[in-house]
């Protein structure tokens, strides 16, 4: 088994096959299943063939009691037969009752969808990521929920994806940016290229000028953000332990967030965000727009965390700014 997968790596056989998936989903499936195998490890459960199913659905149990999403169980059973199983469709039959396992989790955890937070929440965390010298992590905070980015399209975004206007052309004075462009071969989730979303009157006044920032800063190198997945994950999680939330932060929240407050304070209607959010019906927006979420979530708050947090948001555009301004072209720091 090692040789082949030596030999795997040497010959570029699995190229093709990781490219069915996204660079963002393939990384989450491999952490998934590292930390699968790692567990069962620990506690000396068997990973042959007869007994996998059986381990995953301990496993699945496990994570399921301490109120893990969901999602755990679907990157470590696809990350499973992505990674590890050469013969998909005899594995995909012995780990059946793991994938029904799954359908159990989600009904009985609810659906999946993240809550999403008030701005006032969402942009202090940005606020406290530049006071802790994290400048680039905090634009790219701010940059995913004002443009309803998923998180592997915030990080795959390059300097040149940045539309920054036209000099001397009045009517191209708008900033924009190009998700999956066409010259790349890639494509969206729902399969399309060349989105363009515009940081237009209704985002944050300071929108514009942060990506016109950021491309200064990181206008010679290959990506906008220098940020893993897993890294901008962790830094999340870490300064909403940190505030104390009430619920997960994590990138996909960020997703929602947009969304939710731009219905909640009349900034779009339901049409222009299901457009800037390329979402095809009404009622995938309807999972976003959850703006009942942010009045429950904001009443969870102490009073004095509310009062600090809404300054902070108030000139947060101006504190993010003058940090980008600091920084020196080709940063890659965080």
């Amino acid at each position: 088994m090692r040789r082949a997968r030596a030999a795997s790596r040497i010959d570029g056989s699995d190229v093709l096959r990781h490219a069915t998936v996204s660079p963002a989903t393939l990384e989450n499936y491999k952490n998934a299943v590292h930390h699968f195998e790692a567990f069962v490890t620990r506690r000396r459960w068997s990973l042959q063939p007869q007994s996998l199913c059986r381990t995953m659905e301990r496993f699945f149990w496990h994570h399921a009691n301490l109120g893990f999403s969901s999602a755990i169980g679907r990157h470590t059973l696809y990350g499973w037969l992505h990674l590890r199983c050469p013969n998909k469709s005899v594995e995909s039959n012995q780990l059946a009752n793991a994938r029904e396992a799954i359908n159990g989790w989600r009904k009985l955890n609810g659906d999946d969808s993240r809550d999403p937070l008030p701005e006032e929440i969402y942009l202090s965390a940005a606020h406290r990521l530049v006071m802790t010298r994290k400048p680039l992590t905090a634009a790219a905070t701010f940059c995913q929920a004002q443009l309803y980015l998923r998180p592997s399209e915030l990080l795959c975004l390059r300097p040149e994806d940045v539309l920054l206007p036209v000099r001397g052309a009045h009517r191209y004075k708008s900033t924009g940016v190009v998700i999956a462009p066409r010259e790349l071969g890639r494509t969206t989730k729902a399969r399309s290229h060349d989105d363009t979303i515009l940081a237009d009157r209704q985002c944050h006044e300071a929108l514009a000028s942060v990506l016109a920032e950021l491309v200064r800063i990181r206008s010679s190198e290959e990506r906008l953000f220098p940020l893993t997945l897993n890294c901008y994950e962790k830094r999340l999680r870490d300064v909403g332990s940190a505030m104390g939330l009430p619920v997960d932060f994590v990138p996909h929240t960020l997703r929602h967030c947009g969304p939710a407050n731009d219905l909640f304070f009349e900034r779009r209607d339901m049409a222009a965000v299901a457009k800037r959010g390329r979402w095809a019906s009404l009622k995938s927006v309807q999972r976003y727009g959850k703006s009942g979420r942010l009045i429950k979530i904001w009443r969870q708050i102490a009073e004095s965390d509310r009062v600090l947090w809404t300054a902070r948001a108030s000139n947060f555009g101006a504190v993010l700014l003058a940090a980008l301004r600091r920084l020196p072209i080709g940063y890659c720091g965080s």
